[in-house]
């Protein structure tokens, strides 16, 4: 028998939700609204499901969406791309101070043990966040995989932003030499190759373009793919 005179449950009671998606199109509005709403800290995730609407994608494709009462908190995905498989993000709402306290942790451990009930664990090579998430969920995923984890972040970076009322234009200087703004031709492959060997210069020592070559993919009119393939000789 329901009593519908007793009291309703308090919407910050109730408990949280994960949900997974193996489709962008199934990903709720609502999802989509947040990520809207940090669009700053969703430029990977945002920009990746709206191309995964557009045309269909290869490969498997999930986003988990941990929400708490009734709003989005994390949304971790693990995709595919035109470049193969990509790294899992995490994408957060809440402010970089409040990711900490007693909830942090349990918070973490039910997204880690949501990955984990759907991928197999050799598939998460690389965890993109922002360092408390990034630390933390780490340090449970190591714990749930028996995976090493890589102390020295192989890519470690800041976020910055604009908006019409920061942006300065009372300082502007002439660039320091002639350039034309266009899309990458098959011509310009040396010079991006280049480009990517200066780029893994400065990263992590275990990965260094000198012993890879860069092969570009031509999918369509103006589109372009990049891969590195191991080879005996270095790009010259």
């Amino acid at each position: 028998m329901t009593d519908f005179n007793a009291p309703l449950k308090p919407l910050r009671d109730m408990p949280p939700t994960l949900s997974a998606y193996t489709h962008a199109s199934d990903i709720p509005q609502r999802v989509l609204d947040a990520l809207e709403h940090h669009a700053y800290s969703a430029n990977v995730v945002l920009p990746q499901i709206l191309k995964s609407r557009e045309s269909q994608v290869k490969g498997d494709q999930l986003w988990i969406v941990y929400e708490l009462n009734g709003e989005v908190v994390y949304i971790l995905t693990v995709t595919e791309g035109p470049m193969g498989s990509y790294p899992a993000f995490i994408v957060t709402t809440k402010r970089i101070e409040d990711l900490a306290g007693p909830s942090f942790d349990p918070q973490m451990e039910e997204l880690a043990r949501g990955l984990h009930d759907r991928v197999n664990p050799r598939r998460i090579y690389s965890v993109f966040a922002v360092q408390p998430i990034c630390a933390k969920f780490c340090d449970i995923w190591s714990q749930l995989t028996g995976t090493a984890i890589v102390r020295i972040p192989y890519y470690d970076s800041l976020i910055s932003y604009c908006t019409r009322q920061t942006l300065r234009t009372d300082n502007q200087r002439p660039a320091p030499h002639d350039f034309q703004l266009r899309l990458a031709e098959p011509g310009d492959i040396k010079m991006v190759a280049l480009m990517c060997q200066g780029f893994s210069e400065e990263s992590v020592r275990h990965f260094s373009l000198s012993k890879y070559r860069i092969v570009l993919t031509d999918h369509s009119s103006h589109s372009y793919s990049i891969r590195v393939e191991q080879e005996k000789r270095p790009i010259t």
